[in-house]
């Protein structure tokens, strides 16, 4: 993530998808699932701006991981 400074902020994150048998992990109907997972509680911005992310995935496979299609991000205000 890059900051409105120009600051990055770097991470990696194991994100499983599936369980031990293969059956992925989530909501879904067919071949569309949707996997939530909670990362960065209690992170603050820093400063009012624009804010770039960007993923990348970090797995030792040549064409990419089969059957993911999309990646999103959700941010939402922490609830007190």
């Amino acid at each position: 993530m890059e900051g409105p400074n120009g600051n990055l902020l770097k991470d990696t994150v194991n994100c499983i998808l599936a369980d031990n048998r293969g059956k992925w992990l989530g909501k879904g109907v067919g071949d569309l699932w949707d996997l939530q997972m909670p990362y960065f509680g209690g992170f603050k911005f820093a400063q009012k701006g624009k804010y770039i992310v960007s993923f990348e995935q970090a797995m030792r496979v040549e064409n990419g991981l089969k059957g993911i299609t999309d990646v999103g991000l959700r941010v939402e205000k922490t609830k007190n």
